[in-house]
């Protein structure tokens, strides 16, 4: 009787064993997953600043054929604001929709 339960009690600590390894090799892969995805973001936020900074120079230097420096800056700047806001002003009545379901 106490040999078969010494069998069970080291099997069942065999089993243990290897689900250990089993999920250590699981959040192995889980987390170069994640890795993964982080950088892929880092990348993706990085190219989308950039494509911003030259639709916002390009903007500029449309202005600039028409008006001086400082007037190009000020429109520049004036249609970004204009930009944003319209876009946080969409962002709060959207979110505020949801809330009021």
């Amino acid at each position: 009787m106490l040999r078969s339960l010494t069998d069970v009690a080291i099997a069942f600590i065999e089993l243990l064993e290897v689900e250990a390894r089993q999920l250590g090799h699981g959040l192995q892969r889980v987390g170069l997953s994640l890795a993964f995805m982080w950088v892929a973001a880092c990348v993706a936020a990085a190219v989308l600043s950039a494509a911003a900074g030259f639709l916002i120079w390009s903007l500029y230097l449309t202005f600039l054929a028409y008006f001086k420096p400082a007037a190009a800056a000020l429109l520049t700047g004036t249609a970004l604001f204009v930009v944003i806001g319209v876009a946080g002003w969409i962002a709060v009545n959207s979110m505020r929709r949801r809330s009021s379901r």
